[in-house]
């Protein structure tokens, strides 16, 4: 993540979907972003919860 160019709280979700893969970092970094950005977008939190459901499904694989 740069100083110039943050990523943003969708674009990890984006990036997680995907490759099909919820690693450590992708944790780190959400948990992260989400106390720096105080506020999530109706858009983000739409991607939060097909992030959610695809966990439950078992369609992401945690590494």
């Amino acid at each position: 993540m740069s100083a110039l160019n943050p990523l943003t709280i969708g674009q990890v979700i984006d990036q997680i979907i995907a490759t099909g893969q919820l690693t450590l970092n992708d944790q780190r970094l959400l948990h992260n972003l989400s106390r720096i950005q105080p506020s999530i977008s109706h858009e983000e939190n739409h991607k939060i919860q097909k992030l959610r459901e695809r966990l439950q499904m078992g369609l992401l694989k945690l590494t």
